[in-house]
């Protein structure tokens, strides 16, 4: 996704390549499960499932669904990855932030 301003009912397509924390390989996702966890200012926590688009070179993406950019603020988001033997972690340590800005 570029960098850019997100608007209110926006649906833009959020992409990562997941890296290990320690030796910033990339992660192979083949049988894994990625999820796309945000949320808008400090209301609850939304969990959907990524795609995952290229599993041996680590990248996944989620598409935004309609109306879950509702409101002007922040979003705060990350990745959870879930590999084939049920282990569970964070792609990044501290949330993901970006501003979300009313329609004009």
């Amino acid at each position: 996704m570029a960098d850019s301003l997100l608007v209110v009912g926006d649906r833009p397509t959020f992409r990562v390549i997941v890296r290990d924390s320690v030796t910033s390989q990339v992660v192979n996702l083949t049988g894994s499960t990625v999820k796309f966890r945000f949320k808008i200012n400090i209301a609850v926590t939304i969990e959907q499932s990524a795609t995952i688009t290229d599993g041996p070179n680590g990248k996944a993406e989620y598409g935004v669904g309609v109306g879950e950019l509702s409101a002007a603020g922040n979003i705060y988001y990350e990745w959870l990855v879930i590999d084939a033997g049920a282990k569970a972690f964070h792609q990044n340590r501290i949330p993901f932030q970006k501003a979300i800005r009313a329609v004009l």
